[in-house]
């Protein structure tokens, strides 16, 4: 099951994403949460260990967007800075796009801080199903 659409404007709205920036989405796999959040930057690279997912997300690729395969353990590979990383899990995907699972599981979300040079990072789990309004969400810096 792909990501809600209300999913990209809760991030827009939680993290002042304006169409500028560059994000990178860990673990992309075919691509649902790279393609949904690709409108709200101008640069997004997806990452995944899985050749036949990087095929299968590069295939509906935005203009903006790029796909990578590597492993999280390789980064940053030479990719560059990144305003936001996203890291989601939805678990059981196969080539096709498909999952086990029948909801999009957990989202992750890092942004440094503009003024002082930290991390911010929220993880943010959905409450009582698919609305991303209704979160249980930590954070740190």
């Amino acid at each position: 099951m792909p990501y809600p659409d209300a999913l990209a404007e809760a991030l827009r709205g939680e993290l002042d994403l304006d169409g500028t920036g560059r994000l990178l989405d860990v673990g992309s796999g075919p691509g649902s949460l790279t393609h949904l959040l690709a409108p709200l930057f101008a640069v997004v690279v997806g990452a995944d260990a899985d050749a036949d997912m990087v095929r299968v997300a590069a295939h509906g690729a935005a203009a903006n967007e790029r796909f990578v395969r590597l492993r999280a353990d390789e980064l940053p590979a030479g990719l560059g800075t990144f305003d936001v990383i996203t890291v989601a899990q939805q678990g059981g995907g196969s080539s096709d796009g498909s999952s086990s699972r029948s909801h999009a599981g957990p989202i992750t979300t890092s942004t440094p801080s503009r003024w002082s040079g930290s991390r911010f990072s929220r993880s943010c789990t959905r409450a009582g199903g698919p609305n991303p309004t209704s979160r249980r969400c930590r954070s740190t810096t």
